[in-house]
């Protein structure tokens, strides 16, 4: 696979900005140096491993999560990264929004891996997965 094109850092920034806007929260960053770590994970199992861009869209997605960088939002910004680091590598992101929201929560609750959110970025969902009652992953 050729280099992707990589998200830069303020471009997160701005666009975790419009999704406190659209959505609400806390504005600001908990530590630079988390969504610095978080931003340089894909970046870094590109260089040491052999990932589709799926997997790359998920190690932005459970970096930024995982790390928690922001005061708030850090679920929807994860997300938002991984499926936009999708489209700017012209992939398109297949996954419902029931799926998403179920798959981020779980594993900002860490009880998912990224494994189940590479998944989530290819559109492969297990029949079981909508039917997880959306309390029990969240506690």
């Amino acid at each position: 696979m050729n280099e992707p094109f990589w998200i830069r850092q303020d471009v997160i920034l701005a666009f975790h900005e419009r999704l406190l806007s659209e959505h609400g929260g806390s504005a600001g960053l908990r530590e630079p140096g988390l969504l610095e770590s978080a931003m340089e994970r894909p970046r870094n199992l590109f260089a040491y491993s052999n990932p589709t861009l799926h997997d790359l869209a998920a190690s932005y997605g459970y970096g930024i999560i995982q790390n928690h960088p922001f005061i708030d939002g850090n679920k929807r910004i994860g997300m938002g990264a991984a499926v936009l680091f999708l489209e700017v590598n012209a992939m398109r992101f297949t996954a419902t929004e029931e799926d998403a929201v179920l798959r981020t929560l779980a594993l900002a609750a860490r009880r998912d891996e990224r494994v189940r959110l590479r998944r989530v970025a290819r559109g492969e969902f297990p029949p079981s997965l909508t039917s997880a009652p959306l309390r029990a992953l969240a506690d």
